[in-house]
């Protein structure tokens, strides 16, 4: 068996709302964990959802990263937030952006699930295997 890569997928309960809804923070918060967790940063994208009434409220975010990506969506209105992390870097990265993110919004409660992408992986007839 192969392993590819490292799948970390949290659901954060009891977040503060105001940091769910800072647009600003949320994006610091996230770029930081590319940096402590030593991936590269290719490109980001991030929308600050609007309200029919035109005020804004959650945020979605995702940043490109060499090693695959963080996506992070945020419910202010429920103190609720989803973190999904994958790498075909090392598992301790994942787990580093992961960590740092979730000390950052301090939720009350985590539903944490992460594991491996393996399996019997053999390189394509013309591909090389990285």
């Amino acid at each position: 068996m192969k392993t590819i890569a490292w799948h970390i997928s949290s659901k954060l309960h009891k977040c503060d709302p105001n940091k769910l809804n800072d647009f600003c923070f949320i994006q610091g918060v996230c770029l930081e964990s590319v940096r402590v967790a030593r991936f590269n940063l290719v490109n980001s994208a991030a929308y600050h959802h609007r309200l029919p009434d035109g005020k804004h409220q959650g945020i979605s975010a995702v940043f490109i990263i060499e090693e695959s990506h963080i996506a992070i969506y945020t419910y202010p209105e429920y103190g609720f937030a989803m973190l999904d992390i994958l790498t075909c870097g090392s598992e301790d990265a994942a787990q580093k952006c992961h960590d740092f993110i979730v000390k950052q919004l301090n939720p009350g409660s985590i539903e944490k699930d992460n594991g491996e992408i393996s399996g019997d992986f053999v390189p394509l007839k013309g591909w090389k295997s990285a």
